[in-house]
Formats: structure tokens, C-alpha cells, sequence
């Protein structure tokens, strides 16, 4: 796990395309384990960001982007296992494109907002409905629980975000697929949205929003949310009981 603190390509970011330095180690993916790819100091999630997800679900397009926190103890990296409560509750997945902050970010113009980038990851917004309809629309207990924010497998910094298939698979089967060709708000809208909010700090999670089929998870299974040109995020599902 990779935080601004360490020796990381975090203390080198120039901007997009900048060179990291590398110790020429080597080593095989059967030897080492991936964990999550940074340590934010906060993840965000954008809420209805697909046209085709609006219409689904029959809401207007917002004016703004919509946004939440979820704490970075619901931060896991891949293979690690999504834990679910030992209450009875719908628990869906929500497979989305996740973008990873480089440096400190405030009050940045949309045409600038890709300086701040480092790259882009993998990440699956787990969210409880269950505590959504209790507790009439506030996402905290939603989003908010351990293990509910997966991230990885790396990150990815040379990629056009722009036009990135998103599928979702439980067991081998397709549940969700959509392009970020269909975002109500861009990358770079995003991103200077939240900055005029709050302060973005090296290693941060924006998560972009969901396509549609959001459906739900149980113990037993194995949740696996591919970004194109990105790889594939893998987690499997547990419960407390």
C-alpha cells in the first residue's frame, strides 16, 4: 500500500507522464501479494454519474456532480475479502472506474484538472440498501463499512479515460457493463468540482459512479470488476455469521 509518506511515485509526481524511478527489482506475480495500490486520506464517490443509470432508475440528470466519503478503513486491495454484516441486508456491487489523485489539489480549472492525476484504478463502491431506505437516503452506513471500498489491482497512469468499458462479473456471470463514454460529468469536471469543496491530497480515491445492474452479493461469492485497459479487480465474499 502506497502513501504519500513513503518512498512513492507520489514524491515524484510532476504530472502526467513524468518518469518514476525504478530500483530495477524484479519479482513474479505468484510471489508477492497485491494490496491496495494507496492509502488515501479519503475516498470519494460520485453518486448517478451514468446517463444510462438515470434513466433506469427514472431520476433527472443532476446539475452537480453528487458526492459522498466512505472512511478509508473500507478500504481493501484485491483478493482481500468483502466482509459482509451479520444483519440481514441487500448488499449490492457497484463496479466503477476509480481515479488516484498525485499531488495537492484545490480550487483547480477544469482545464488543468489532469495535472493533478497520478492514474486510474479499479474499485467497487459495495453498498448496503438496506441502511439506505432506514436511513431515508444518507449514505454514511450505506457506503461506510469495513471492506466496502475494494481498490486495485494498480494503477494505471498512461490511459485515456475517456471512452474505458466497465464490466462487472459474480461467479462468471456479466452483471454489469457500461463505457465512461456515458458520464454526465467528466473526469476533469470532477475533479475541479471537488476541489473548490475540499482539499485533494496525494493518494485520494474519486470514484467515478457506477453503469447500470447493480445487483446483489452473498457469501460465497466472487465479485470481479474489469476496467478496460486497466485489469481486473477480484475480491471474494464473506459474512460476519
Amino acid at each position: 500500500m502506497i502513501s504519500c509518506t513513503d518512498d512513492s511515485p507520489f514524491k515524484n509526481f510532476k504530472g502526467p507522464g513524468s518518469p518514476f524511478p525504478l530500483d530495477g527489482s524484479r519479482y513474479k506475480v505468484s510471489d508477492v501479494k497485491f494490496l491496495a495500490p494507496c492509502d488515501p486520506s479519503k475516498y470519494v464517490g460520485v453518486g448517478l454519474n451514468f446517463h444510462k443509470t438515470a434513466e433506469k432508475m427514472n431520476m433527472a440528470i443532476p446539475k452537480v456532480p453528487i458526492i459522498f466519503l466512505k472512511p478509508t478503513t473500507s478500504v481493501i486491495g484485491p483478493n482481500d475479502k468483502i466482509v459482509l454484516p451479520n444483519v440481514s441486508s441487500k448488499i449490492i456491487h457497484e463496479g466503477e472506474l476509480a481515479m488516484v489523485i498525485g499531488k495537492e489539489a484545490k480550487d483547480v480549472p477544469e482545464e488543468r484538472a489532469r495535472e493533478y492525476l497520478l492514474g486510474f484504478t479499479c474499485t467497487n463502491d459495495v453498498s448496503d440498501l438496506s441502511a439506505f431506505e432506514e436511513d431515508r437516503g444518507n449514505p454514511t452506513r450505506t457506503k461506510g463499512r469495513d471492506t466496502f471500498g475494494p481498490l486495485g489491482p494498480w494503477i494505471e497512469t498512461e490511459v485515456d479515460p475517456d471512452d474505458l468499458k466497465i464490466e462487472v462479473y459474480v461467479n462468471g456471470e456479466l452483471r454489469q457493463y457500461g463505457s465512461t463514454s456515458d458520464f454526465i460529468f467528466g473526469i476533469n469536471k470532477i475533479i475541479s468540482f471537488l476541489s473548490s469543496v475540499m482539499t485533494l491530497l496525494p493518494g485520494d480515491i474519486i470514484a467515478t459512479g457506477t453503469p447500470p445492474g447493480s445487483d446483489q452479493i452473498k457469501p460465497g461469492d466472487v465479485v470481479e470488476v474489469k476496467v478496460d485497459k486497466i485489469g481486473t479487480l477480484k475480491n471474494s465474499v464473506i459474512s460476519t455469521n
